[in-house]
Formats: structure tokens, C-alpha cells, sequence
């Protein structure tokens, strides 16, 4: 392992972005390379126009560069490599340059995390979504490629997009650390139970997560404004607290009708999972969803929440039969509860995540 050379096409993990679910993929996939010497590649065409370089860890070395500024030295680096493994479409732009010029045993490995052409067509960056669309089909065709999905959708989807290619994939929904431990904090825990006001028989409602389009961000305000309760604690978790503050002030909710906005670390969070009896996971019927893994989904399953849904299709998860409730269904009578099915399932997923042979297929050892 350690006489492979990797090279990683990723943004550099860091304190300032690590709040960001791609980030925490990248670092969680990192973590299984702890013994091997590995680049990282934060690259930009028209950023990173101060260079930068840094040995962060033992064997981790990482540069940000701009592509034209830096080309001959990237070049360097990506023609020596054994391995290059490149975070999403949305960083395999950076390398398509260069492709011509990799040495014929170099593996491409694609982690794809989502469907990315697909995600900018949603957002209506049409121009966008044709550039991905176009880099997306260059490496789903080089020979010597393997790929990586988040869930056994997601591969379904590819297999059929590019049918009649050999590829060659593997399911691997890698989770954040801080899933596979309880992170509870008992004096933080009473002291948000405090902090919320939350009484035993009180129903708390969370949302953990940005506030991307596909989130449905206005529905589930929309939705909170129309079952405001003295019993109902809205807990609203998010890595963009400012904009959501503007957005829930402009609809006219406030602390006073029980909405309460935070930024936390990954780590922090189970302190407010612990307390969350339904979680809004508000996606639509849509391929960006369907063949998604979303980070806050198993979390909410791992702490019994039952996700409060537009659709129920979203991953592997209602192949798995997990609990959940239509947004159409919520009621201003609902009790307070947990799902120990949920539980069980996240459970499952784990261990099946665990028992993946991930390092094997990147380094082609089978």
C-alpha cells in the first residue's frame, strides 16, 4: 500500500469547511489512508491565485494551485501517480486537461457522491449542467477507471446512463466518524433541554442540514409557521444560520414561536439529535434525491428520529423499510415518540458499511 503513489482531487479538509457533508466524505475517505503517503490537489482555473502547499500530517501533503499558473507542476505530480482519485465531477473538471497524458497503469478512481449534471440542471444552470455532463461521460470512459457510489440507486442509475460500458463499481456509503460513537454530552444536553425550554411531553422538531434548492427550505418554514405550538420545539441546524435567519424573520417566526437556529460542529450534534422526535428531510421525487445518500438521513435513523418526508424515496433507505411520516400526514395533535426500527436499521447500515473491502478495490487489489 505504501509504495503506491495517490494523488486525491478534493478540496483540503479543514476546521473552516469541515460542516460541509462532501467535506466530511472526503475526510472520512482519507481516514482509511492513514499509512499511505498521499497529495491532495485543490485546484481552480480561475482561484488559488496565491499558491499554497503544506505537510499537514505525516504522509499528507497539500497544495492548492491555480491550474494555468501551476500547470507544469500539477502535470508532474498527476503523471507520477499510481492512483488518482478524484471527489465528484464537479473536481474531475480540474483534471480533464491532463488526462491525455496519464501513464496507461494509472487508476482513475470517480467517487461520485452525487449526480452532478443532474443537481445543475435542477438549479437551472443549464450551460453548467452540460459542462459536468460532458466531463462526467469523458471519465465514465477511461479504461483503466473504477467508481464509486453512495448507494446501490446510484449504481443502478450509472449502469443504465452508460449501458454497454464495463464498469466497474462499488457500493460504499462511508459515514462520519462521529456516526459509529455517542457523542453525548450530558451537561451540554440538559443545558440545551434548558435552553429550549423542553418539557417531557413536548414534540421537537429538527432540521440538520444547508439550504441548497432541493432542500425545500421555504416548504418546511412554511410548515413550522402553520403548527406553531407552545408544546412544538423547532431545533434548526444549519452550516448557513444567517441566511436562514433572514428567511425565517421574513416569514415572521422568531425564539418566541419556538424556532431556534444553530451552527455546531459534526461532533456536537448528537446533543441535539438526543432530544429530536422528527427530523424534516423535505427531498422531491426526483434523480437528485433518488440516488442520494443524505449524511442527516442516517443520522436521524441512528437516533430513533422519524423523518418527516415530501417523498419517501430517497437511497436505499425505503428499500431498508424505514419509518417515516408524510409531510401530508403531520397533524397538529402528534405525540412525542422514537423509532426503534430506525435505530436498527442505521445500525445494519453500519455494519454493512464496515465489512465494505474499500481500500482492496481503490488499490486494485481485486
Amino acid at each position: 500500500m505504501k509504495n503506491k503513489k495517490i494523488v486525491f482531487i478534493a478540496p483540503i479538509p479543514s476546521k473552516e469547511n469541515i460542516k460541509d457533508g462532501m467535506i466530511q466524505r472526503v475526510s472520512a475517505i482519507d481516514n482509511l489512508f492513514n499509512n499511505c503517503d498521499r497529495i491532495y490537489l485543490d485546484l481552480s482555473y480561475s482561484n488559488n491565485l496565491n499558491s499554497y502547499s503544506v505537510r499537514d500530517m505525516k504522509n499528507r501533503i497539500c497544495y492548492r494551485y491555480n491550474i494555468f499558473l501551476k500547470y507544469r507542476r500539477i502535470f508532474k505530480m498527476l503523471v507520477a501517480a499510481d492512483i488518482i482519485y478524484v471527489h465528484s465531477v464537479m473536481s474531475a473538471i480540474n483534471i480533464i486537461l491532463f488526462l491525455p497524458f496519464f501513464k496507461k497503469k494509472c487508476k482513475v478512481i470517480l467517487d461520485c457522491h452525487g449526480v452532478v449534471p443532474e443537481e445543475a440542471l435542477f438549479q437551472k444552470k443549464k450551460f453548467l449542467s452540460f459542462i459536468f455532463s460532458v466531463v462526467e461521460g469523458i471519465i465514465f470512459k477511461i479504461e483503466n477507471s473504477r467508481y464509486i457510489y453512495v448507494t446501490n440507486a446510484m449504481k443502478n442509475y450509472y449502469d443504465v446512463k452508460y449501458k454497454g460500458s464495463d464498469l466497474k463499481g462499488l457500493v460504499y456509503p462511508i459515514y462520519p466518524s462521529n456516526l459509529f460513537s455517542d457523542n453525548i454530552n450530558v451537561d451540554k444536553r440538559n443545558g440545551l433541554l434548558s435552553l429550549f425550554k423542553i418539557e417531557e411531553n413536548d414534540v421537537v422538531f429538527l432540521y440538520s442540514g444547508n439550504l441548497q434548492e432541493w432542500q425545500n427550505i421555504d416548504l418546511m418554514l412554511d410548515t413550522i409557521k402553520k403548527m406553531v405550538s407552545p408544546r412544538y420545539k423547532f431545533i434548526l441546524l444549519t452550516g448557513q444560520p444567517d441566511l436562514l435567519k433572514k428567511k425565517t424573520m421574513q416569514i415572521g417566526l422568531s425564539e418566541e414561536e419556538n424556532v431556534f437556529i444553530e451552527s455546531v460542529s459534526p461532533y456536537e450534534l448528537d446533543n441535539y439529535y438526543s432530544l429530536a422526535n422528527f427530523g424534516f428531510i423535505l427531498r422531491d421525487d426526483i434523480v437528485v434525491n433518488t440516488v442520494a445518500n443524505p449524511t442527516k438521513m442516517i443520522e436521524y435513523l441512528k437516533w430513533g428520529i422519524i423523518p418527516i418526508v415530501k417523498s419517501s424515496k430517497v437511497g436505499d433507505f425505503k428499500d431498508l423499510g424505514y419509518e417515516y411520516l408524510y409531510l401530508r400526514d403531520l397533524k397538529i395533535n402528534i405525540a412525542p415518540r422514537k423509532s426503534n426500527l430506525n435505530k436498527e436499521i442505521a445500525k445494519k447500515i453500519m455494519e454493512l458499511s464496515n465489512n465494505v473491502e474499500f481500500e482492496k478495490f481503490v488499490l486494485n487489489e481485486y
